[in-house]
């Protein structure tokens, strides 16, 4: 066989492309060959076509060798068959080291580990190869006793035995264990390296990624992606980017997971860019942006991708169901939901979220009932639904019925108490709370805020206890500047303001910088508010200034008001406002009539003829 041939065979990477070089060949070779015949086998196994493999195999008929029955049983040990890498190993005319090992290798790919050690016990010799397959089979399988027993017992450790024993602890949350390994390797190569952080990725802690990312003597591909996919799970989606753009090289994996981190944050156009820049395209690539358009409710690209996909699985169609619901097609989202060939627990959520989400209440009971199983996704969702519809009882008696709680359905149950005015529950929910978010506090926060001043003392408490085991953020900050402003407390409401940035690095948003105003305005400082409306980052509109027209009046300031008026007719809905406020400044203020500007006197002529 040439060089050429044999180049072809080993960048073989599809089925399609495996026949087109065997029927290339196939003139070409002998029927004894068992050189070529073992690489066509080898090939058809790599490409996942066991019965082909087992085609090339049984043509060869006597002239098979050792090597024909190996190649063949790791065909078959590749797609997960099992019983017939058994049944092809108790045919072979004699077993050798490497049969052994092929035999032991399809029973711990297949996690069965009963078997895995029936032959690790019956091999009458074992290899390096075979001791750290059952090694590796341990520790994946979360048997850490029974690894670390066989790892002392390991005649000659390789630096894959070491690497298996970092990658089980790792996976399995024991950390410490897995550093400690770690540490204890006579030499590391690339893979344990990447091992150590691929764990650390996966977990979160990113700091210690990071650490293990800077101090590696080398990194490929795998060791990129790796920390580029813990970043982008963790929400650093600009650090991901900035990892992503310094890659040497990039595979599909690392686009996708910039793809979705990108989508999974409603950033549909950076998705799209990279979804365009993709050299190749995979289902989960497809799916990821095809439900990236469903989150964001863009149904006219939905159905664009989705009729571009050349496959679509379950994942595809659950998103599709989402884009329907999204944009308020709920028959729609039924329909395709009635058309899936299966439906699994997380169609079946998807289905209930979307007649939930549009207010139908009785077709989600219906679904909810219907369910073949539950979970804590599902029974939030109707508790949720129930609050949003203000059916307090039912979403309480949802509540008191669930096998299990998370915070996100606390969290839910706390707004529906605080929706009703019952803020003695609300507050005894929370302080009942095994674990909170920060959602968890803004939550019993802005209950407190939307009872009006009558609560601030209790807000203040929520708000300070949370500031000593997390930092706020703009939910929370709002929330106590709107029970600030509600009490008329200028003094904590500009301390809180002027906190968001100097303590907690965060940006005052349009709301933030409306509760300003008021507050300001409340207390009088007509002045300060109109400067503060003028310098915030934003273009004022009617709230702005409907709210310093009001104060205006309650300070019978004429001059502000009037100014305020002014601006107010430009935001074109704010003219009745406009009227109506400032008729009652004329009304109810003790003006004489040479201290009103000419041009305002008259209020019909702040109306546009």
């Amino acid at each position: 066989m040439s060089k050429q041939c044999l180049e072809l065979i080993y960048s073989c990477k599809t089925l399609a492309m495996a026949e087109r070089i065997h029927s290339q060949l196939q003139p070409t070779i002998a029927p004894d060959d068992a050189f070529v015949h073992n690489k066509l086998i080898e090939m058809y196994g790599n490409c996942g076509s066991s019965g082909r493999a087992r085609e090339v195999f049984d043509a060869l008929g006597s002239s098979r060798d050792l090597f024909s029955w190996v190649l063949m049983m790791q065909a078959y040990a590749h797609n997960r068959n099992q019983e017939q890498v058994r049944s092809l190993f108790d045919s072979m005319p004699a077993h050798n080291l490497v049969a052994w090992n092929a035999m032991l290798s399809a029973y711990t790919q297949s996690k069965s580990l009963e078997r895995a050690e029936e032959i690790f016990e019956g091999m009458p010799e074992r290899s390096m190869v075979s001791w750290n397959a059952m090694l590796a089979a341990y520790a994946q399988s979360g048997h850490l006793d029974k690894a670390e027993r066989l790892f002392e017992q390991v005649p000659q450790r390789h630096v894959v035995s070491w690497t298996a024993m970092v990658a089980g602890f790792a996976q399995q949350g024991k950390f410490e264990q897995a550093k400690a390994f770690f540490d204890r390797m006579p030499e590391r190569n690339l893979v344990s390296w990447t091992a150590i952080l691929s764990a650390n990725a996966q977990a979160g802690r990113l700091e210690e990624a990071k650490r293990v990312f800077s101090e590696m003597p080398e990194r490929n591909v795998v060791s990129f992606t790796a920390m580029l996919a813990g970043l982008a799970r963790q929400g650093e989606v600009e650090q991901a980017r900035t990892l992503f753009d310094q890659m040497p090289e990039r595979n599909l994996v690392a686009f996708t997971a910039m793809l979705a981190a990108y989508a999974q944050r409603g950033r549909i156009a950076e998705s799209r860019q990279i979804f365009d820049a993709m050299p190749q395209r995979d289902l989960v690539s497809f799916n990821c942006i095809l439900s990236g358009y469903a989150q964001t409710g863009d149904l006219d690209e939905a159905k664009r991708t989705l009729s571009r996909m050349p496959l679509i699985d379950l994942v595809s169609s659950t998103a599709m169901l989402t884009a329907y619901s999204q944009a308020g097609h709920v028959e729609q989202a039924k329909t395709v939901f009635d058309q899936m060939s299966q439906q699994n627990l997380v169609t079946w959520n998807a289905m209930l979220a979307a007649y939930a989400q549009n207010g139908h209440m009785e077709p989600s009971k219906n679904i909810f009932d219907s369910m073949p199983q539950r979970d804590v996704v599902s029974w939030s969702t109707m508790l949720v639904a129930y609050a949003q519809c203000r059916r307090i009882d039912c979403a309480e008696e949802t509540f008191h019925f669930m096998p299990e709680r998370d915070t996100v359905t606390r969290n839910a149950m706390i707004t529906a108490f605080a929706q009703s005015g019952r803020l003695d529950h609300a507050a005894l929910l929370f302080a009942r709370m095994p674990e909170r978010g920060i959602i968890s506090w803004s939550a019993m926060l802005g209950a407190y805020s939307a009872q009006g001043g009558e609560h601030f003392a209790e807000a203040c408490a929520v708000f300070y206890e949370m500031g000593t085991l997390e930092s706020p953020d703009e939910t929370c900050y709002l929330s106590i500047l709107v029970a600030c402003s509600r009490k008329g407390k200028l003094y904590d409401g500009r301390s809180h303001f002027v906190s968001m940035g100097l303590d907690h690095g965060l940006q005052p948003g349009k709301q933030h910088y409306c509760c300003m105003v008021d507050l300001l305005g409340r207390a009088g400082y007509l002045d300060q508010a109109r400067d503060l409306i003028a310098s915030m980052p934003f273009v004022p509109d009617i709230l702005e200034w409907t709210s310093l027209l009001g104060a205006s009046r309650g300070h019978e300031s004429l001059r502000h008001g009037e100014s305020a008026a002014r601006k107010l007719l430009s935001c074109g809905d704010g003219a009745t406002q406009a009227y109506v406020l400032l008729s009652s400044l004329y009304t109810d203020g003790s003006f004489a009539k040479s201290q009103r500007s000419p041009r305002m006197s008259d209020t019909k002529t702040l109306l546009p003829s």
